[in-house]
Parts: C-alpha cells; structure tokens; sequence
C-alpha cells in the first residue's frame, strides 16, 4: 500500500496519524495500534468521504483478493473505533453503509 508519495502526518480533527513514526495521537494522547490498524486508518484518511466495500478495502489494505476478506476487515474496523473513541463521540467517524461498504468522514476540528 505504501508509496514514496504517500502523505505521512494526517491531522484529523481529534486524531493525528503519522504514518512515517507509525504513531496514532487521539486527544494529544498516543493510542497503541497494529501495523494493519494504522495502514487501515492511513487508508481512510487518504480517502475521505468515499465509499468502499470490504473487499476493496482487503484488497488495497492487505494486497490480497477480497474473498473471505470481509470478516478481516470487519473486525479491525472495529477495533480502530475503539481506538478512535468512535463508539462515545456524537458522531462517527468511520460508517458502516449496511449492503454498501465503509466511509470515512473526517472528523470535525
């Protein structure tokens, strides 16, 4: 997924990625994450407010076909909700368009 071009500090409203340190700040406090929860979220942040399936996700995330993916993807969305506070803020960051796939709206400031 990585390239040279590829934007290295995300900063999003509540929440900073830098991916160049593989450091996630929510709140100005550093959150713990796995290698694929931050190239999931670097995938969001570089794609905000587009919706994509599961399998596409998969697909450009892992670098693996979608199929039997959608689990995988469903489980570390999840848990990087967690992480972002996604289930106690008013709003979510990270949407699940039931039938459809995933969105990510960036965060108010």
């Amino acid at each position: 997924m990585k390239d040279t071009a590829s934007k290295e500090i995300f900063e999003q409203g509540y929440f900073i990625l830098d991916t160049s340190q593989a450091i996630l700040k929510v709140n100005g406090e550093e959150v713990e994450c796995t290698a694929k929860e931050l190239e999931l979220l670097e995938f969001f942040c570089s794609n905000p407010n587009k919706v994509f399936t599961a399998a596409h996700i998969y697909d450009s995330v892992w670098g693996l076909p979608g199929y039997g993916g959608d689990k995988t993807v469903t489980i570390h969305i999840s848990k990087l909700r967690k992480k972002l506070l996604d289930d106690i803020k008013p709003y979510k960051v990270i949407i699940n368009l039931r039938g459809i796939g995933y969105k990510f709206i960036p965060p108010r400031s």
